[in-house]
């Protein structure tokens, strides 16, 4: 039986119907800026075309995706980690955060930061970065 047109890799012809990898899902900015449409590309000419892999923020987070081996490995490579300070100077509450991505131009770690006056907003923001898989260290 022959493999509809749809599962061909539009650059280099590949069949992704029988390759696990080339079942991924990846956000609609993304996909419209590489100009493809509803034709198929496998992982590799994907990446191949955007010039680098794909990273946690490329990638559409659906049971698709939080299942299929390559992309639930670059989801959970993504180091997302937060902490929380008090009473530093005037701030109540600090929050910390690295998404994982930002660098400082020497490599090290670009953290974020977020004040809070009271309890009750710091804890909405701190269960939306572990609902986004950050870890408070």
């Amino acid at each position: 039986m022959k493999t509809p047109s749809i599962w061909i890799c539009v650059d280099c012809r590949k069949n992704c119907f029988h390759d696990d990898k080339d079942y991924y899902m990846i956000k609609n900015e993304l996909w419209e800026k590489i100009g493809v449409g509803e034709k198929m590309l496998c992982m590799d000419c994907l990446e191949s075309r955007i010039g680098r892999k794909l990273i946690e923020q490329d990638i559409l987070v659906c049971p698709l995706t939080k299942e299929n081996y390559y992309t639930s490995k670059i989801l959970k490579n993504t180091k997302k980690e937060f902490n929380i300070r008090n009473n530093i100077g005037k701030a109540k509450y600090v929050v910390n955060f690295y998404d994982g991505i930002k660098k400082h131009k020497d490599g090290s770690n670009f953290f974020d930061i977020e004040i809070f006056k009271n309890k009750k907003k710091l804890k909405t923001f701190t269960n939306m970065l572990k609902s986004d898989n950050y870890i408070e260290k």
